[in-house]
């Protein structure tokens, strides 16, 4: 029988979401005690200013730097207002105004507006929501697509036990940009198995061979970004961890070669010992990521009876692994340092990337 996993559902990640008119979030409320809510245009129209306000509380008087800022999916940065100063207290709320002149040659599609309240001069930060709303740009006149449906962007780490989303809900969730980094990663963007004969992983709880291994199926077409988007969110990582091992595996080269010619890929899978992976883990980015992702979910669940018991809920542990085969071996060690370093520097979005 397969084992049903117990925790938190992914239904709970399921938002309601609005395609006219204003877009309001919800209040959302740190650990700190800060509680922001943000009022948005769901359509932003080329060559026009779209004003979007965001409404800062705390439970305590504190001094705080406020910051709101529009981004493209990828994290790039297009719009920020940011005020130093500012006393937040139960009774005064100070709401933030940022207009943006949208511009005209603005990429067309979902944007995201991030806030975050910091100590002053850019100290401590105190509060961070990546996605507080979210609105789409599209030029006057043109009809704007759809803000996605599907699982809460970005997606983020879910805990071993968590019932995760099929293929197509990820798919759907994905939020779709023309940022392409690597063009030269188009036709295996767009390439899929037509069929796999994968080799089971070596001495795999019998639980992950039916819940895991066969979810690994590829079906995805996009961008390189939009590609590890998909991937994050079927195996439940967090997006920019996922981004940071794919700038260090192979700079996000899907027809990189490494290993003395035995590792392929975008996430670097090695023919040797995943048995069934190559040719698709080279021809197809998403049988690539797919691929390396489940793996790193199954190590993540503890499902690898060769694997210390530690294993289970450590994350990096497992991206150390995959890189060396050895659990947090002083190389491994060296390697999740290098990781954890382009996550912190964004490394996709460095000049020259």
């Amino acid at each position: 029988m397969s084992r049903q996993r117990a925790g938190v559902v992914v239904a709970v990640l399921i938002a309601a979401r609005l395609f006219a008119g204003i877009a309001t979030t919800g209040a959302v409320k740190a650990q700190t005690g800060v509680t922001v809510q943000v009022q948005a245009p769901a359509v932003a129209r080329t060559g026009e200013e779209a004003v979007i306000t965001a409404t800062f509380r705390s439970e305590t008087a504190q001094a705080a730097l406020l910051d709101v800022e529009v981004r493209l999916p990828n994290g790039a940065r297009v719009a920020q207002r940011f005020e130093d100063g500012h006393s937040l207290a139960p009774e005064t709320p100070v709401t933030l105004r940022l207009a943006w002149s949208v511009p005209a040659a603005a990429e067309r599609g979902v944007y995201l507006i991030s806030t975050g309240v910091f100590a002053p001069g850019w100290g401590e930060l105190r509060h961070w929501q990546d996605v507080a709303a979210e609105l789409v740009v599209a030029a006057p006149g043109e009809p704007p697509v759809p803000l996605p449906s599907g699982p809460v962007f970005p997606f983020l780490t879910l805990p071993p036990g968590t019932s995760l989303p099929d293929g197509a809900t990820c798919a759907a969730a994905v939020r779709r940009n023309t940022w392409e980094p690597r063009p030269e990663n188009t036709l295996p963007n767009h390439t899929t198995p037509d069929q796999l004969a994968l080799d089971p992983w070596y001495d795999l709880a019998p639980a992950a061979l039916e819940d895991i291994f066969p979810r690994i199926d590829g079906a995805f077409t996009g961008t390189t970004d939009e590609i590890l988007q998909w991937g994050a969110c079927k195996w439940g990582f967090d997006l920019d961890t996922v981004r940071a091992v794919a700038a260090g595996e192979s700079s996000w080269r899907q027809d990189f070669v490494g290993d003395e010619g035995h590792t392929f890929g975008i996430l670097q899978v090695k023919a040797s010992v995943h048995g069934g992976t190559h040719p698709w883990s080279a021809l197809s980015t998403a049988l690539n990521v797919d691929y390396a992702l489940a793996w790193r979910r199954a190590c993540f669940e503890g499902d690898f009876h060769w694997v210390p018991d530690e294993a289970h809920g450590d994350e990096w542990g497992c991206i150390g692994l995959w890189y060396t085969g050895d659990w947090h071996s002083a190389a491994a060690e060296q390697y999740i340092a290098r990781i954890r370093r382009y996550l912190d520097e964004r490394a996709w979005l460095a000049y020259g990337f």
